[in-house]
């Protein structure tokens, strides 16, 4: 019994494994489920991004090698 001095009782609870581990574990899923689906958005959203991007750098790159290059040796 523990020594409290403002009361004199004690309340015991008893739960089995399954109910104290049940909320942590559903927690768990649905962190997992989150970074699962952040991940995929992420990867959905920028790789076309980053097409859309870059897509004006190759066109400026492949103007530039056009104006550079020498007819006789294009």
């Amino acid at each position: 019994m523990p020594s409290f001095d403002l009361v004199n009782w004690v309340l015991i609870c008893e739960q089995t494994q399954w109910e104290v581990f049940k909320p942590i574990i559903r927690l768990r899923n649905i962190m997992l489920v989150a970074v699962f689906v952040t991940c995929v958005v992420g990867v959905l959203c920028v790789l076309p991004l980053a097409h859309f991007a870059v897509r004006p750098i190759v066109k400026l790159k492949d103007a530039t090698a056009k104006s550079t290059c020498l007819p006789q040796f294009c």
